[in-house]
């Protein structure tokens, strides 16, 4: 009788324990598959930040693209003129007579007539 009593504590103290082992593995994988959702919502949200600044590029795009096709057709599809108002409206004649300008300075030529 106190074999069979002993037997049943030993019987239910390792299940105890096992219960603990269970319990302790199931936390184990909860606290990584909460580390796994962690890194998933991470993830999603960089996507997400990608996707907006995507779209935010296409956007600018398609408007800078506006531009040109706007001006080409105001002034009848003449390319050179085009060429050339954009090249006065951004000031490239400046910058051009500028870098001569300091392309000559640093030569300081000696003419003689």
């Amino acid at each position: 009788m106190v074999e069979v009593e002993a037997e049943k504590a030993v019987a239910s103290r390792e299940a105890e324990l096992r219960k603990e082992v269970e319990m302790m593995k199931a936390s184990t994988r909860m606290e990584k598959l909460k580390g796994l959702y962690a890194r998933q919502q991470a993830a999603n949200a960089e996507c997400y930040a990608k996707k907006r600044e995507v779209k935010g590029l296409m956007a600018l795009g398609q408007a800078q693209g506006a531009y040109p096709r706007f001006l080409l057709d105001t002034i009848g599809g003449n390319y050179a003129a085009m060429r050339d108002f954009l090249m006065i409206h951004n000031g490239m004649f400046q910058q051009v007579a500028q870098i001569n300008d300091d392309a000559m300075c640093g030569l300081q030529p000696k003419i003689s007539i």
